[in-house]
């Protein structure tokens, strides 16, 4: 949905009440671009009740998005710093004390809550002492991904910026290690993944979820720590807090494939058991929470799923395979 950036603020404001709705009404998944399945609806309920908040409340945060978004498309530098520390309300002792280490710091931050905003504030903060990198797939592999390219542009896209950009692909993979291991911060959105058979089963608010161990391949060949944050929606319309899980550190490994695979499998489940206390209450501001899907109360289990181990053979990740590229 593409709207007027006053309209779309009138317009999320104006719909506060529909926090009070407690069902699914198909005309506003139409007018919000999206038909909802009966298991996506009931996911998305479950949510919200988890919460304590109503079905009305998904909705809701999603006009606050649409908000959000058409209004940072229309500041300059000065006017989105501006917009942001004024939404800000993060303590970072975290992020200090994170910073007092020399090693480079992999933040892991989920699509939740504000993370836009949350992301510019963290970057604002490190930059004054680290080079700081943004790691995401490119607008080409992910066409919405445009956006934040030119939101890139406008706020750190100046010459004493040192904020950049890294797009999901061999070179931008190399360029993230390299910088980890000169002890930059990497920012990492840890919740995506493209294909399914790629992945692995980790145990998340309730869930077997589909993760990728991309975080942990990172930490591990770049000696980095993981950073886990989630950037909560406050009151407000645009208000957000950082909030920080416990630093991560890569698992030990036997330098053996199968030991690799083990040590980032654990760290894997580390990062997200870090930030599922974070997240829990407040799934239904994650841009999956459609998908995340009930166990079966009755039996405990949950949904049956393959994951293959082929992470090793990945040649974004696998850099043993890449002799030409020396690091």
């Amino acid at each position: 949905m593409k709207i007027r950036a006053a309209c779309a603020r009138l317009i999320a404001r104006t719909l506060a009440p529909i926090n009070l709705l407690d069902a699914n009404l198909v005309p506003l998944d139409r007018l919000l671009g999206r038909k909802l399945t009966v298991p996506q609806v009931n996911s998305i309920a479950h949510a919200c009740r988890a919460g304590g908040r109503r079905f009305g409340a998904y909705y809701h945060w999603k006009f606050r998005q649409i908000a959000q978004v058409a209004t940072m498309r229309t500041l300059q530098r000065n006017e989105a710093i501006t917009f942001v520390r004024n939404n800000d309300h993060s303590v970072y002792g975290p992020l200090d004390e994170a910073m007092a280490d020399p090693r480079g710091l992999l933040v892991a931050i989920p699509h939740h809550g504000h993370y836009l905003q949350g992301i510019i504030a963290m970057c604002e903060r490190l930059q004054v002492e680290r080079d700081v990198f943004v790691f995401y797939e490119s607008p080409e592999a992910h066409e919405t991904n445009a956006i934040f390219d030119a939101i890139h542009q406008r706020v750190f896209g100046d010459a004493a910026s040192k904020v950049s950009i890294l797009h999901n692909n061999r070179a931008g993979l190399v360029r993230a290690l390299k910088e980890l291991r000169k002890g930059g911060a990497v920012f990492i959105l840890p919740d995506v993944f493209k294909h399914v058979e790629e992945t692995y089963r980790v145990p998340f608010c309730g869930m077997q979820r589909d993760f990728m161990l991309g975080s942990a391949v990172i930490a591990r060949r770049s000696n980095a720590r993981i950073l886990p944050v989630v950037a909560q929606p406050m009151r407000d319309l645009f208000g957000f807090a950082n909030q920080f899980g416990s630093q991560i550190e890569a698992g030990l490994t036997d330098g053996s494939p199968e030991g690799d695979l083990h040590s980032d499998y654990r760290t894997t489940l580390s990062m997200f058991r870090s930030l599922e206390p974070l997240m829990e209450h407040s799934l239904f501001y994650w841009q999956y929470a459609y998908s995340h899907e009930l166990i079966d109360r009755a039996t405990g289990t949950p949904p049956v799923g393959v994951s293959s181990a082929v992470l090793l053979k990945d040649p974004y990740i696998n850099l043993d395979q890449l002799p030409p590229i020396q690091i």
